[in-house]
């Protein structure tokens, strides 16, 4: 599956997210967690903070976890 839509349905977002959004995304997952946040709970606060629609739709409850999509990114 395509890392857009993978976080698409793991964040309820309405639109697709563009190259700039993920990366900033990844940046905020890696800063929280290395600031000692848990990887799911890095990733909820990243995606707050960087997707105007988080949690704007409901998706398939099976999502990828934030390894597999930070993976995704490299």
């Amino acid at each position: 599956m395509k890392l857009e839509k993978s976080l698409i349905i793991k964040y309820g977002l309405g639109h697709f997210p563009t190259i700039e959004e993920i990366d900033k995304w990844s940046s905020f997952v890696k800063f929280f967690i290395s600031g000692g946040y848990a990887k799911e709970i890095a990733g909820q606060k990243a995606a707050l903070l960087v997707f105007k629609d988080f949690k704007a739709m409901s998706h398939a409850p099976e999502a990828d976890t934030i390894e597999t999509l930070l993976e995704a990114v490299r």
